[in-house]
């Protein structure tokens, strides 16, 4: 995702607030579920109008009876939705929540937030009730260093992962902790409390971001640094706006243009660029007068800004657009796979999904790294191969292939 220096100032002030995460009123927020995704071991498919999971081999692991399965995550578990109510199944394909609750968001911690006859308590991987169904909804559930917000009523509070309250929930906004720090509003100025609910950092900052990476933005007098746990200002209050760490690495914004800095306060990349991306792979999307490049963590260009759009590098290469087709370069920058596709994703396991136009309409297929087509182009869509599987679609019906191009699940709704 790119950044640009209005946005990034937005996103910095909402997180101040704790308004960050986007809130559907009335009901848990569920993480997002790409309906064309495959992490796990067991696959969620369709058959009449059910659903249900398969192996790899397309042998039916749990037979197609719920309205909807959906995708494993790395907690291990899936949701599983049958008349209007929530479960989850593990990778074995136990049920080890029978659908009983109005909603789940994804785990964290260990711990999963659950709904009940609006009211959020807590499970852990066992599908074990940690907390009951006791508090109100609240816009972020999350366990994160061993402690979540709760809500009661109009105000909000922490608890461990015992379900202990920590905090006495007498607070306007939730206390979001990260690094054992949660920025708190105090008569008008921003400071930090402990998991005690006691300023551990005094309330002296006009704004206050959450702590990533052992550091944590903070504006004084209109400019921004970073301090450090013990409140220390470890990266002067210079920049006009920051962002939070990634891989090491922040994005900060001077006279509206965008740098990079690491968290040892040192320019890696001078404020220059009119957007910047966060880092992923050691890697960062820049972007100059329309023209994308990247740099790594030296702050060393290593893609030239000649492209129209530049997509994040992966096993090595990076999906990148040229007059309205795609193609591929190398860490050097070299292009590798000439642009030549309508659209291309990542390479994932040695392959990477294109689109082709074939006939007049556009279908996708599957390339290698020498840009040899290994699987022909007669998809709609494509998910990225994990576990040599690959979700498809075909006439909005889902299937998946292996590494072939051999269906183990024929599309199907």
């Amino acid at each position: 995702m790119l950044i640009k220096p209005l946005f990034l100032s937005v996103l910095v002030i909402c997180s101040t607030l704790a308004l960050a995460i986007p809130v559907q009123v009335g009901q848990l927020v569920r993480a997002k579920q790409s309906t064309l995704s495959t992490s796990s071991v067991l696959y969620p498919v369709s058959l009449n109008g059910k659903q249900g999971y398969i192996d790899r081999t397309g042998k039916i692991v749990v037979p197609l009876k719920y309205d909807t399965a959906f995708f494993f995550g790395a907690d291990e578990v899936a949701d599983i939705l049958l008349n209007h109510k929530y479960g989850l199944i593990n990778r074995d394909g136990e049920v080890i929540v029978e659908p009983s609750y109005d909603n789940f968001i994804s785990f964290s911690d260990g711990l999963a937030a659950v709904q009940l006859n609006s009211k959020v308590g807590y499970i852990d991987i066992s599908g074990k009730v940690v907390v009951s169904p006791e508090y109100d909804l609240n816009d972020n559930q999350d366990f994160d260093d061993g402690f979540a917000s709760i809500k009661v009523g109009s105000r909000y509070g922490v608890i461990d992962k015992s379900g202990k309250v920590i905090v006495n929930p007498i607070y306007y906004r939730p206390l979001l902790f990260s690094s054992g720090r949660a920025p708190l509003m105090s008569s008008g100025r921003w400071g930090y409390v402990d998991i005690t609910g006691k300023f551990a950092i005094q309330p002296i900052y006009q704004k206050a971001m959450v702590f990533s990476e052992g550091l944590a933005g903070v504006e004084i007098n209109g400019k921004w640094g970073y301090i450090d746990q013990t409140g220390q200002l470890v990266i002067p209050t210079i920049y006009d706006s920051v962002d939070y760490f990634y891989e090491g690495i922040g994005i900060i914004e001077r006279n509206g243009k965008l740098g990079y800095i690491n968290v040892a306060g040192t320019l890696i990349v001078a404020p220059q660029y009119d957007a910047a991306g966060w880092f992923s792979g050691g890697y960062g999307d820049v972007e100059l007068n329309d023209k994308h490049g990247a740099v790594d963590k030296t702050g060393k260009l290593v893609a030239p800004l000649v492209y129209d759009d530049l997509i994040t590098f992966s096993e090595g290469l990076a999906n990148v657009e040229v007059q309205g087709q795609y193609g591929f370069i190398d860490l050097t920058g070299n292009m590798v796979i000439k642009p030549q596709f309508g659209m291309a994703r990542n390479f994932h396991e040695g392959l990477a999904g294109v689109q082709i136009m074939i006939n007049g309409h556009y279908k996708m297929g599957f390339i290698d790294q020498s840009g040899h087509i290994v699987i022909e182009a007669r998809f709609d869509r494509v998910a990225d191969f994990e576990g040599g599987i690959a979700q498809v679609e075909v006439d909005d019906q889902h299937g998946f292939i292996d590494k072939s191009g051999k269906y183990i699940w024929e599309p199907s709704k």
